[in-house]
């Protein structure tokens, strides 16, 4: 296979000149601002294009990421916006349009944990989504409507199981809802009537007892009150949450 120039940049140390040397020494290592002023100074500035090369540029961001944003366009390549994003993932935003591929985004979101928000909106793939809600649940909410799929939703839902809410109706399935209150008892909240079965309360039911609050009375059945007696038996001598008949029916298995 071909060796590439930015194989040879990425695989080596590239030699810098005395010069150069100097300038890579004098690169700060602050980020952020201060009263709306840059902590690091545009080393670049000033200087002959003979000196500002791509090796020295791939340096510099080596060294502190967000000076990016002081580098030549042209001299923004692969390389170097990789290397930027990889010391500091705050320099995702000085990227520019033409190093935007999905595979760089993906590589933006997977490892360096970039917010979806900031993906531009064309490069939203499923892939890019998905590799974004696997890591971070909040990032279902930046997915485009189109791009909700199943899978979507169930690596949002199983990274947090409030995640449901967001989920869109027609694609709250009850393995869904299933998953979701298997977490989290109060993902039952966001569950729809017509998925709300004895075999999600249940679930959730078995997690926590409480919950029976917000089940409706058709669905608190005598496996529904067994449940919440193993964990609180004085739900069997309570009206406030099943009616008499349930109670005795479950206080019966109970002595069997």
């Amino acid at each position: 296979m071909p060796v590439t120039e930015n194989d040879c940049i990425e695989g080596e140390k590239m030699a810098l000149s005395k010069e150069q040397q100097e300038c890579l020494d004098s690169v700060s290592t602050q980020t952020g601002m201060r009263y709306g002023q840059r902590l690091y100074s545009d080393v670049f500035a000033d200087k002959p294009k003979e000196f500002v090369t791509e090796e020295l540029c791939l340096a510099v961001v080596q060294k502190n990421g967000v000076m990016l944003v002081y580098v030549p366009e042209k001299l923004k390549t692969e390389a170097v916006c990789r290397a930027a994003v990889e010391q500091n993932a705050n320099a995702f935003q000085y990227v520019p349009q033409k190093q935007m591929t999905e595979a760089f985004c993906l590589f933006a979101v997977l490892e360096k944990g970039i917010s979806l928000g900031g993906v531009p909106e064309k490069l939203k793939t499923e892939a890019v989504c998905l590799a974004a809600v696997k890591r971070n649940a909040n990032a279902f909410q930046s997915v485009p409507e189109k791009l909700k799929t199943e899978a979507i939703c169930l690596a949002a839902v199983e990274q947090d199981a409030n995640a449901l809410q967001y989920v869109p109706e027609k694609l709250k399935t009850e393995a869904l809802c299933i998953t979701a209150v298997e977490q989290n008892a109060n993902a039952l909240q966001y569950v729809p009537k017509k998925l709300m079965t004895e075999a999600v309360c249940l679930i959730a039911v078995q997690k926590n007892y409480r919950i029976l609050e917000h089940i409706p009375e058709k669905l608190r059945t005598e496996a529904l009150c067994i449940a919440a007696a193993k964990q609180d038996i004085s739900v069997l001598h309570t009206c406030q949450y099943f009616p008499e008949k349930v109670r005795a029916k479950a206080a019966a298995a109970f002595k069997e």
